[in-house]
């Protein structure tokens, strides 16, 4: 287990706030602890970078060309831009599976209600398909021609 501590205490008499960041067989385990209260999340390691991301927003700081010139400040910043990249690169990956499960389950569909006019036997996933990339076509067609029966009205 991969652990990071950080204590912060406002006064004296302040017991103070604990976060810790842990990775863990569950996931990413966020931990905060003041006085006699603890409160813990678990998130998926998929969600680190926007995790980071959010940390370093709050923490107020700017995209690197935006940035002072001061080393610390400049690679948190540069590190910040890097995260940004990284979160919208995963949101656009996880779209793009998305609409891809969507147009397999669109061609699984189509494929079944052709041969069941055949009587042949139903598919039950698309990996089943014998020609994927047929049927793929096939229901990308399908949307365009939806697409235009639907902006054609």
């Amino acid at each position: 287990m991969t652990s990071k501590t950080f204590k912060n205490r406002v006064s004296v008499r302040d017991a103070g706030s604990v976060l810790e960041i842990a990775h863990t067989p569950a996931g990413i385990r966020i931990t905060v602890r003041e006085e006699d209260r603890i409160v813990s999340g678990w998130f998926n390691p998929v969600q680190g970078a926007g995790i980071s991301l959010a940390i370093l927003e709050a923490a107020g700081y700017k995209e690197h060309s935006e940035a002072n010139l001061g080393s610390s400040e400049l690679l948190a910043s540069y590190g910040l831009t890097k995260l940004r990249q990284a979160v919208q690169a995963q949101e656009r990956e996880e779209s793009e599976a998305r609409e891809l499960a969507e147009l397999e389950a669109e061609a699984l569909e189509l494929c079944n209600a052709a041969i069941r006019q055949e009587g042949y036997v139903i598919h039950d996933s698309f990996s089943q398909i014998p020609t994927p990339d047929l049927w793929l076509a096939v229901a990308r067609r399908a949307r365009e021609l939806n697409k235009e029966a639907t902006n054609g009205r």
